[in-house]
């Protein structure tokens, strides 16, 4: 299918799980897309293994200037980004209520990170 040709996706938290599986529909569908994640290593596997029109980024999600980063990568490789998939994502298996501040921090931080968007408006001229 080619829905999604000449679209472009970056897609946070993209090199496992639902991430990657937003990669490859997307990939399928004709879309170019860019494989962002915390993990370079894995990051730059799954993109290998998707394909040349996977493109791997390094972002910490929490840090404004690794978002840029990632943001002006895809733009140099891809020349725009169309769509934007927020998946990154931090999970503590006990209680929140037993962590300290210090550890809760990452999980509020990556929350709050997907509100910055200005770095993708940039984009699409928006």
């Amino acid at each position: 299918m080619t829905r999604l040709l000449g679209k472009t996706a970056l897609i946070t938290g993209g090199a496992r799980g639902i991430g990657r599986a937003f990669a490859q529909a997307y990939l399928q569908n004709g879309a170019r897309v860019a494989i962002a994640d915390i993990d370079r290593d894995l990051c730059q596997a799954t993109a290998t293994a998707l394909g040349d029109q996977a493109l791997a980024v390094h972002m910490d999600v929490s840090d404004p200037a690794s978002i840029t980063q990632a943001v002006d990568q895809t733009i140099a490789a891809f020349g725009q980004i169309d769509i934007l998939i927020n998946n990154a994502a931090v999970c503590f298996l006990p209680p929140l209520s037993s962590r300290s501040l210090p550890r809760i921090m990452p999980v509020c931080s990556t929350s709050m990170s997907k509100a910055r968007c200005s770095p993708f408006r940039r984009s699409r001229g928006i």
